[in-house]
């Protein structure tokens, strides 16, 4: 067992990052074991004028996304990332997968370095990607919690009378998610779905383990005006469903949210 101590000017420590002055760290083969002033351990490091703190948590990422770093602010966001024709889907759907290792490699690399050491991510378009995703990450010491991946089937526009329809692609691949366990869903937004669809996802998450739903909700104007808010309400099981942007919600709208969970996250892969 290798055990060293890191002494530092100032750690940040336990839930309310308390700053403990002239702080040492006792680190046995790779944990914690104690944070004080005194060295528990023969082997101390001192790292001279620096800040320790816990690692940091990514809780919104679109990994996919960074081909089109450039791209933002050039176009309007749906022309970049929108679903179906955007530029994102557009690349996805004809890519090889393993082709996108390399400039996945870097990006997790840099995110690394930043201090992040979990994801939330977001893997777009069905379980192609899930595994690359991962398997990178996993080699920069990153860790994915929990993949979200996103079914390659949704609707541009529902249908009244498809309200009730599941498409056959778009459940196979939420089983398929579900099954494999520690993987959640991500939802495109609830009015690129029918209403059984989201139902059925929810359904399926909540009873395989308390799976994870992330889902778009009132990101833009458009979607609001359209009612995606009362829609997801309406379907999804709330316990398990991660509400992200919101950003056009009024104070009434706030009201009706669960109290937990919520997250609001804005931005490409570099600033969310």
């Amino acid at each position: 067992m290798r055990r060293l101590s890191f002494k530092s000017s100032i750690a940040l420590v336990g839930q309310d990052l308390v700053p403990v002055r002239d702080a040492v760290i006792d680190v046995a083969d790779g944990e914690i074991t104690g944070i004080g002033k005194t060295p528990g351990n023969v082997n101390i490091i001192d790292l001279g004028n620096v800040i320790l703190m816990p690692q940091l948590t990514n809780a919104h990422v679109h990994v996919l996304d960074y081909f089109l770093m450039g791209l933002y602010g050039k176009y309007y966001i749906d022309d970049v990332v929108g679903a179906p024709y955007g530029l994102k889907y557009y690349y996805l759907r004809r890519i090889k997968p393993n082709s996108l290792r390399v400039g996945l490699a870097n990006v997790f690399r840099r995110i690394r370095d930043y201090g992040v050491g979990c994801l939330l991510t977001i893997i777009e378009y069905g379980a192609v990607f899930t595994d690359i995703v991962i398997e990178e990450a996993k080699r920069v010491g990153l860790c994915i919690v929990p993949p979200l991946a996103e079914p390659s089937s949704f609707r541009v526009y529902v249908k009244p009378e498809e309200e009730e329809d599941v498409d056959e692609r778009f459940e196979e691949e939420v089983r398929q998610f579900t099954d494999r366990g520690g993987f959640g869903i991500s939802l495109i937004s609830p009015l690129n779905y029918s209403m059984a669809e989201l139902r059925l996802a929810s359904k399926l998450t909540g009873s395989r383990g308390g799976g994870l739903i992330s889902i778009h909700v009132s990101e833009t104007e458009d979607t609001y005006l359209d009612g995606d808010l009362n829609r997801a309400l309406g379907t999804l099981v709330t316990g398990n469903t991660l509400f992200v942007h919101l950003t056009q919600l009024n104070d009434d709208d706030v009201m009706k949210l669960p109290m937990r969970p919520v997250l609001y996250a804005h931005g490409p892969i570099w600033n969310s």
